[in-house]
Parts: C-alpha cells; structure tokens; sequence
C-alpha cells in the first residue's frame, strides 16, 4: 500500500500525528500490515521532531527493517535523542547491523562518528558475552581507519578480558597467516619480511633530522609507569616490554628445533642499499640498553642493578656437547667479517672490568691465539697476598704471588726484604728478632694454605750484603705472630727454616732445611749476634713453592 506523505501533513507543512493514528487504526481493522515507501526526492523522507518514547518501533518479523536504497544525503537521521539508534533483541539473530555494497558499487564510509562536538564513545559494545565484538572478514584498503586527534587513545579497551587484543592463528605461509602488520603513515616502506610473523610493526624515516635534533625515531615504544609510593613485591616481575619463546614438549612426541636461531628476543641491526657511514660518536647496535639512575637510587645490600642480567633458570637437562653458555659471541656466516673485539668495555665506565665469581674455570682458553693475554700497559696482578707486622716498614717488605700454576700445578709466591727501607735493627744477642726498634710484631709475613699451599720448597737469594746489622741471618717461623724486636726467638713455638751459620753475601743461594706448616708466622734472628743496629743494606728474594 502506498501514500503520498501530503496526507499526514498539516496545510503548513508540519506533521499530523492524528492522522497517521487514524491511518494505522483503519489499516490494521482490514488485518493488513502497514508498509511505508518514500520515492519522492526531497530534503528530508521522514521526521520525527517530537518528544516520544519510541520515535519508529520495528516489532514485527520483517525481512527488512528499514530500507533505504534511494539517493539521499542521509538514509537515517537521529537527532537530540537519549539513544540514537536501539536495536533490542528478545530472540537469536544473525546480524544486529549488516552494511552490504552491490558489485561495482563503492561505500566510502561505512559507519561514520564526526561533528565538531564531542562524542564520549563512539562505538560501545556491552553484551554479557560476545562471540566476536567487531569481525572485519572482507579485503579491505583498512579495516579500521581513525583520522581524528583522539585525546587520550584512539582505540580505547577498559573491560578485563583474558586479551584485549587477539591476534589471528599461524598459517603454513604469511600469506594465509591470520597476521596483523602495522605501519606508520605516509611513504612506501620496506618489503615487508617474507617470515611467518603473527603481529608485525612497520615504521620508515623519511626525513633528515639535524644535528642539534633530540628526537627519537623508532618503530615502537613500549614504557611501564611506576607511580610514587608503590610497593613491588619480591614474588612480581617488573618490565616494560617482554618477549618470550615458550616450547611445549610434555606429554606426547618429542620437540625438535632445527632452526639457526630460536630466541625469546631477537635485535638484528642490518644495512643495505646505498652507502651508510656511521658518524664519530655513533653507536649502533642490534640491542642497546641504557641504565639511568637518580642520585636518590638507593641501592640495599644484596641487589643487583645491571645494564644486563642473563639467568640460568634451566632444569637438569642433557648436554652432550658443552654448548649451555651465558654469553655466546659467534660468526655464524663463514664469509661475514669477524668482529675487532668480541667483548670490549669502554674507558673510564666501571671500577672493575670483568668480575668472576665462584665456578670451577675462572677464564679458558679453548682454541688457538697467537697472543693469550696482551697489555698496552704494565699488567699489574691484585692476589691475595700475606702482610708484614707493625714491626717492619711495608716498603720494606713485598709479597709477590704469582699463584697456582694449573689445576695440579704448584703455588710460587716470592717475598722481597729490604732490610734498609723496612726500618729494622739486630741486637747482639744470638736468636734475637729482628724488628724495628720502636717495637710491633715483627714478623714478615703468614703462611696460609689459601695463598701458599702446603709448603714443599724454599729459596733464600741474597741479593745485597746486609751492613751495619748482624749480617748472619736466620729464618724462623712460629706459631705466635707476638714476637718482637729484641725478644729472643726461642720464647715462641718456633721452628728452624733455615739457619745460615756465617755472613750472607750477595749472590748467595740457600735451600731451608725445613719447612713452615699452615697458618705459620716467619721471622728473622741474629745468626751469631755480633752486631747491634740500624740496617743501611741488606736485601733478600725468598721463593716459595707450594702444593
């Protein structure tokens, strides 16, 4: 049934609601189902201006709703209304809202949110439970297009879901991969990766920046806030980005990785085309991390802060050929150029270079070098080294480990005595110690099974002849580190090393005739206590081998 609107108007024009009620009345009294087709070109095909509940009430099963197919400005327009368009469902439907386009045909816009007002939410989807909330099936130039300055986010998700975001399934190829790729606006990028990749992020740099420029350029951003006051606790990880590799292999057939690189993170910095120079001051890297602290970082006894920490958080596992590193530094391509130096710490950046803690190999040199260890300087070796007591003058007194030689080798440590620069004087009482007159233990060292061993051999090399002291010098040790200038050797638990029986000479070389057990202080005596006084000369080279 058809009707010219005239019908329902008023003589000014203004809609008649009465005689659309008196229509609808007589229409349903003959039981027919009231149908509306507008065809006549106009501004507007129907308005419904007044305050009501329902402004065009769709009750009934119809096969289409409303169907606008004429051209118009606007098929439907709602204005000034609490809901602009309600779709109410009691009953299972396919679609809530369908938008098809005729072959050939082009829709520009599917949905359209604009206006120089403000929209609090664009598009709301608030079910109880949604199958998929918004589907884009169809080859589309973009499926979702945001052109406005969004204040806050273009896409915001506020709902707790187990994903926000859901990402397609892995196809055999990238091709029918169900992958997302995003891409910064304007220009033609780089050949997408022909790899297998679920979620790809795309940027370009399509202008020069200068060289005062403090911008960053990069394809993503990834930052987590810690607010003032917050308390982590020790059982929570806290990152700003994470990548993960996770392998199954429980409970059924077994996992093979064949692939030259499985990895939780993956950097790769590469350069091609035209020629790139790198610039004085540049520092490029596959991966580059930055440590930035505050001076109010406080730093508590047992934590760590580094640059970066690699953990060893393995099981038992088979490792049948030595290959579970920390650090692994490779070249994996034969004809790639080998790094200058595999691992290089820059100048005045760390107390300590390379520290090594508790392990079975310190540092191993497994394959062939023509140089092991090379220095632009003198090597200077820091070993834990014995000391002498209050009673000699360090300068006078140096230890030199040079530690244990292999793994069944022996330990050798050399002990140099200048009797001048340690201050010391001999009594002319036979068996007295040698010290410095003012006093303090006078020993000139300890031996420790930690920095020595068990002592298997010594040598005594005289290097200077001693003067204006004793010159017959005798070496003891004693379980006691007391003894003093002046006392007599033989009120301590001593024991002989060596006595020599007649005046040192340089050149002299001697053999002790015993040897100091653990943890056993050594000092010097006058041989035959002829002498008493100051040293002027006098030096000795004692070398120690221990097992």
């Amino acid at each position: 049934m058809k009707h010219d609107l005239e019908f329902f108007l008023n003589v000014n024009g203004t809609p008649n609601p009465s005689r659309y009620k008196e229509f609808k009345k007589d229409l349903f009294a003959y039981g027919q189902t009231p149908t509306m087709v507008i065809d006549t070109a106009g501004t507007t095909g129907f308005t419904i201006s007044a305050a009501m509940t329902t402004g065009i009430l769709i009750s009934g099963a119809t096969t289409t709703a409303v169907d606008v197919t004429g051209a118009s400005t606007t098929g439907v327009k709602v204005t000034d209304a609490v809901t602009g368009i309600l779709l109410n469902f009691t009953a299972s439907k396919t679609e809530g809202v369908s938008i098809t386009v005729a072959t050939t045909k082009t829709l520009t816009t599917g949905m359209s949110l604009s206006g120089a007002g403000t929209i609090t939410t664009g598009l709301l989807l608030d079910a109880t439970a949604f199958g998929t909330a918004v589907s884009i099936s169809g080859a589309s130039a973009y499926g979702i297009s945001i052109s406005g300055a969004a204040t806050s986010a273009a896409i915001y998700i506020s709902a707790t879901s187990s994903r926000a975001i859901l990402i397609g399934n892995k196809g055999s190829t990238y091709a029918n991969s169900t992958a997302i790729a995003i891409s910064s606006i304007g220009g033609t990028l780089d050949t997408e990766p022909g790899n297998n990749f679920l979620m790809g992020v795309f940027s370009k740099v399509a202008t020069s920046e200068t060289t005062t420029s403090t911008d960053d350029l990069g394809s993503a951003w990834f930052r987590t806030r810690v607010n003032t006051g917050i308390t982590i606790g020790a059982n929570y990880s806290l990152y700003g980005a994470r990548g993960q590799l996770r392998i199954y292999a429980t409970g059924g057939a077994a996992t093979s990785i064949s692939n030259w690189a499985a990895s939780g993170l993956m950097g790769v910095l590469e350069v091609s085309g035209a020629t790139t120079t790198f610039q004085s001051g540049c520092v490029a890297a596959a991966g580059y991390f930055n440590v930035s602290l505050t001076t109010t970082t406080v730093l508590a006894s047992g934590a760590v802060i580094a640059g970066v920490v690699i953990n060893t958080g393995s099981a038992a596992l088979t490792d049948t050929g030595a290959a579970y590193f920390g650090l692994y530094v490779q070249n994996y391509a034969a004809v790639a150029v080998n790094f200058d130096v595999a691992i290089k710490v820059g100048n005045s950046c760390s107390t300590t270079g390379v520290e090594v803690g508790t392990c079975t190999t310190g540092l191993y040199f497994s394959g062939t070098q023509t140089t092991h260890i090379s220095s632009a300087t003198a090597i200077v070796t820091n070993m834990p080294v014995a000391s002498a007591g209050a009673g000699y003058t360090a300068a006078g007194v140096k230890w030199v480990p040079f530690g244990k030689r292999g793994s069944s080798g022996l330990f050798v440590t050399e002990l140099y005595i200048d009797l001048a620069d340690a201050a010391v004087s001999s009594k002319n009482t036979a068996g007295d110690i040698i010290g410095k007159a003012a006093g303090g233990a006078a020993y000139v060292g300890q031996i420790t099974a930690a920095n020595h061993g068990t002592v298997v051999a010594i040598e005594i090399i005289c290097l200077e002849t001693p003067a204006t002291g004793d010159d017959d010098i005798d070496f003891y040790s004693a379980t006691e580190g007391t003894g003093a200038y002046d006392g007599a050797i033989g009120d301590l638990a001593e024991a002989v090393v060596y006595e020599r029986a007649a005046a040192w000479a340089a050149g002299d070389v001697k053999i002790a005739s015993a040897l100091p057990a653990a943890n056993k202080y050594l000092y010097l005596t006058s041989g035959n206590g002829d002498t008493a006084g100051a040293y002027s000369a006098g030096k000795f080279l004692i070398r120690i081998y221990g097992s």
